[in-house]
């Protein structure tokens, strides 16, 4: 209810919604169901650099239950901390101060409505825009599995403010994800460096199109050991997450994910030596948790079936359940199997 064209003051009531998404998401939902486009809707990726990484991200967090996969080069993850754009951010939402409120609206935002204005979790438009605290405040939600890269000597999405804390933050989050920091680089350029090739695929060809498909779960891997340090460097190369894979239908080196509502079986295998990380089951299509459930866990060597650990994990408040310290090894890899009686 604020014309920024049209009246160049800053905004000091109001609503800010979500046009854009829901112009985008109305283009989506008719190329899925017009018959004469060949869509899968169940192997939807977005991708994009700088605002359209920033873009890219955003949908990844707040649309998984349409968009499986996103890459995500150079993405603004806090809009309050970039200092160039703010009088651009000022003219669209108002001041940080005010923080007005937001409205979600459009094809596929069911599962957001209740973060805007009147909804049960209602927030700011500041706080919204800021990737690195919603991934934490709202890691209970369903993410697209998030693959973002950062180039340190970027100037106008800064490291400082933007990169380095993301990492802390995804990890804080339990979401699956795969990043790369470039040190050299003022620019990351589009080689999909932080995709995990082949559960993912390559994103711009025939030969290498997008595969993982919206019904499929997959790990939330933190802290592994093959990964760089969680809190990254100001110079210099990371990533995190880039030698672990997982089997599924379509990278069949063991058995695929088994998703039942008491039960979750998944197999991962480093491609890097032997490894350990803490596992998180994500998007997981009827594997289901309470908080405080516990639930039986044991890992397997696959490659000569010895048992490798055991023990009992605690769902967490957002009915999240992370088991601890998995030794990931490699060739055909590790089981884990998970059973909530």
């Amino acid at each position: 209810d604020h014309n920024y064209l049209t009246d160049g003051s800053i905004p000091q009531s109001g609503e800010i919604e979500n046009f854009t998404e829901q112009r985008v998401m109305r283009s989506v939902r008719s190329l899925i169901e017009d018959s004469s486009v060949n869509v899968d809707s169940e192997k939807i990726h977005v991708y994009g650099l700088a605002m359209g990484g920033s873009a890219a991200l955003s949908w990844g967090m707040r649309y998984g239950n349409i968009v499986t996969g996103v890459w995500a080069s150079e993405p603004m993850t806090n809009f309050a901390t970039n200092i160039r754009e703010q009088s651009n951010f000022e003219r669209l939402w108002g001041t940080q101060e005010n923080n007005l409120p937001i409205v979600n609206k459009g094809p596929y935002s069911e599962g957001i409505q209740i973060y805007g204005s009147g909804g049960v979790q209602a927030v700011g438009v500041w706080d919204w825009m800021n990737h690195q605290q919603q991934l934490v405040q709202r890691r209970g939600d369903d993410f697209g599995y998030l693959m973002t890269s950062h180039a340190k000597l970027h100037n106008l999405i800064d490291w400082q403010t933007q990169g380095k804390p993301l990492v802390q933050a995804l990890s804080d989050a339990n979401v699956g994800f795969s990043t790369r920091h470039r040190g050299d680089e003022n620019y990351s350029n589009s080689s999909f460096d932080s995709v995990v090739r082949p559960l993912f695929g390559f994103g711009f060809d025939d030969e290498f199109p997008w595969k993982y498909p919206l019904d499929l779960s997959f790990p939330g891997i933190q802290n592994a050991s093959g990964s760089s340090q969680l809190l990254p460097a100001d110079t210099g190369d990371e990533s995190y997450n880039m030698n672990i894979e997982w089997a599924t239908p379509h990278t069949p080196f063991d058995d695929t994910i088994v998703d039942l509502s008491n039960s979750y079986e998944i197999t991962l295998r480093s491609t890097d030596g032997v490894q350990t990380a803490n596992i998180t089951p994500r998007r997981t299509q009827a594997f289901v948790v309470n908080p405080g459930q516990q639930c039986e866990w044991t890992t397997t060597d696959r490659n000569n079936e010895v048992l490798i650990d055991s023990g009992v994990a605690i769902a967490d408040e957002d009915s999240l359940l992370t088991i601890e310290n998995v030794f990931i090894f490699t060739n055909k890899g590790t089981r884990l199997s998970i059973d909530c009686p």
